[in-house]
Order: structure tokens, then sequence, then C-alpha cells
């Protein structure tokens, strides 16, 4: 098979027991482009689902999203009966290739396309459902988010069902209450994207995962991880059990990220040298600094166990996580 409608199939990218992937090229146009084969959707009812998947997402036109040229059924050969679809070529990988080996500011552009993306088609009414690292490809840098309701079938009683990896699946994903299913659940998933950008893996990757993502609690960041401290309960609101105490929509968690800072400059426990701390002269504190000290419970550098107060680079905080209110002072998150 040389040729699919207007479409010349140039090599195959890639195949599974699912799909077959080639990169095309338009044949009067001479536009690049990935052309994508199922092969499990023959039959004539799941073909139907497949082609409406894929045909909503050809109405979106952000940024941040693959663009859909073109839909089809394959007429003949091995294959015939198998639709497919046709889309932008983006070449330059995927997240997954690059899971906890960005420093913050690249993590956060991801995360920043990845909701505005999401911001977009759920605004129009259409949700992603398989939202993984494998699905937002990189171009440039820049995320570009694909595969759209791909992985809905039908079931008894024509109920939807979501196969796939389960380490991003909502917990209402994992329990099939697909009446819950919609923008939260898309939130839930980037929660574990975020995770596993910053760390290298999701939240929940060993034992019984599904159980995990029902009952586990949100786990705290590694203390190595050169993040804003505001991180942490953004990811815990974004991972919540509860569809309804997640972040309204997209946007609101986007602008919550925007509060975080876009570089790794913000305090984290990982920056702090104690054996280069523990050489330098503590120098002797006006009355402010000792008033300071006081009224904050900060102890000395050779005595603390936490990252230094900026204001003044000899004192600590005892509670890392409540915000130091003295005069002047930015310590704390």
């Amino acid at each position: 098979m040389t040729r699919l409608g207007p479409w010349n199939l140039l090599e195959t990218l890639g195949e599974t027991e699912q799909t077959v992937l080639w990169i095309a090229e338009h044949r009067h146009e001479s536009v690049p482009a990935a052309l994508r084969i199922s092969k499990v959707h023959t039959e004539k009812t799941l073909r139907s689902a497949w082609l409406t998947a894929n045909r909503r997402p050809a109405l979106l036109d952000h940024a941040n999203i693959v663009h859909h040229f073109d839909l089809g059924i394959v007429p003949d050969g091995e294959l015939a009966g198998a639709p497919y679809v046709v889309t932008e070529l983006v070449g330059d990988g995927s997240c997954a290739e690059v899971l906890g080996r960005l420093p913050w500011h690249e993590a956060r552009r991801i995360l920043v396309g990845v909701l505005d993306a999401l911001s977009h088609a759920h605004a129009r009414g259409l949700t992603h459902l398989d939202l993984r690292p494998n699905k937002v490809l990189l171009d440039g840098g820049a995320p570009r988010l694909t595969g759209f309701g791909l992985r809905w079938a039908r079931v008894e009683r024509d109920q939807p069902q979501l196969s796939g990896p389960a380490e991003y699946l909502a917990p209402e994903q994992c329990e099939g209450r697909w009446r819950d299913w919609g923008p939260p659940t898309d939130l839930y998933a980037v929660g574990c994207l975020a995770w596993a950008l910053v760390t290298g893996a999701p939240p929940y990757t060993t034992g019984d995962v599904l159980q995990s993502h029902l009952f586990a609690p949100v786990g705290r960041l590694p203390v190595s991880a050169k993040v804003p401290m505001g991180l942490q309960p953004f990811l815990e609101r974004m991972l919540h059990k509860d569809p309804a105490q997640r972040y309204h929509s997209a946007a609101d968690a986007l602008w919550a990220l925007s509060t975080l800072g876009p570089t790794d400059s913000s305090t984290v426990l990982g920056e702090f040298n104690r054996a280069e701390a523990e050489t330098q002269p503590i120098p002797d504190l006006d009355d402010e600094g000792e008033t300071h000290i006081r009224r904050h419970k900060h102890t000395s550098v050779r005595s603390g166990d936490l990252p230094p107060c900026p204001r003044d680079g000899t004192a600590f905080a005892l509670d890392a996580m409540r915000p130091c209110r003295a005069r002047g002072c930015r310590c704390g998150p």
C-alpha cells in the first residue's frame, strides 16, 4: 500500500497490535503528515465511534493542539475497512522522553501549554480522557496535545470504558464511574504528568496502582526537587480524589500554576549546602535582627535544620511551610 486517498505513504513510523503509523505527504500540496490506521475498529459500529472521536478534534484550533487534516477508511488490501486519521507531523518526540530531566522553567512551560490547550478544548465540550506523556508531543520544546478521546470503547449497555496505562487514570476512571468523567478527569491526569515531569515517574507506580489512585494520599515531592514550594499544594489539589475538590477548570489551574514562578530560583530544600553554610561566620545581629529571630522562632546556622532565611542568611525557619511575617523578610513559601 503506497497511497490512501490524496496521501502518499512514505515510510512506516511504527506498528502495534492496534495501530499502524505512517509518514505521509499530500499528493498535490506536498504537506508532510502523520497517518494513523486503527486495526481494531474495523467493525461498523466501532469504526463509526472511532471516526466520530477523531472528527471532533478537527474543530479545535489551538497552537498547543495537533491539527487534524483528514479522515477516511482503507478501501482495500489487508487492512480494508480500517479507519485512518491524518494529522500534523510533529517530530521532536514526546514528554515520555524527558520525564525528570527538565529544569522547572521548562517543565512549567509544558504544563502551561497543556492546560491552555485543555482550556480551549473544554470550552468547546471536548475532553481528552487519556492524557499521559506520550500524548504530549514536543515541537521545538513547545507541547502539542494529541489523542483526544481515542480510548473510548463500547462495552455492555453501551457504557464507555477506558483502557490503557493505569498510572495516569483518575479515581473516577479507576472505578468506571463514566458519568463523572469530564474536565476534572483531565486535570487529575495533568497532576500526574506534572509529578512525572518533576520526579521522573507518576505519583503511583508500585503495588495496586488503581487502589492507590482511589485511596492512597498524595506523597511529598523529594527535597532535592528544584521547584517552587507552592507546587506541593498545587499538585495535592490537582490530585484530589474527589473531582469536585480539584480546580474548577483548566483555566483556574493555569492561573494557579502561573503564580508559582517561572524559574527554579524559588527556595527549595535541595539547594541548601550545609557544609558550606557551617563554614561561614555568623555576623553580629542588630536589634531588629534579634527581634526577627526571636519572634519567628529562628535558630542559628550552626544548629538549624531547614533552609536559611534570605533576609540575612544567618537564620533558619523552624517551620518552612509557615510564611514568615517579619517586616522586610521573605522567607518561607
